[in-house]
């Protein structure tokens, strides 16, 4: 969980400073139930429908951004 709170925190930080220095209840609230969400999707991915097993990291990447720029 620590790496996507610190993700957050720093785009939090370099966009949307104000939420840094004033955070709500609400928002922090709001904020680690879509961490947390995208944390289990993450581990899902990895270790439970073992999706990424047949790729290195630079494959990956090359798949991910072939999926996002097709042609």
């Amino acid at each position: 969980m620590f790496e996507f709170w610190f993700v957050a925190v720093a785009a939090a930080l370099r966009w949307r400073p104000a939420w840094v220095e004033a955070p709500t209840r609400r928002g922090l609230a709001t904020a680690l139930g879509v961490l947390t969400a995208a944390k289990v999707a993450h581990e899902y991915v990895l270790h439970v429908a073992r999706a990424l097993d047949g790729f290195t990291a630079v494959e990956a990447v090359q798949a991910i951004w072939r999926w996002i720029v097709p042609g």
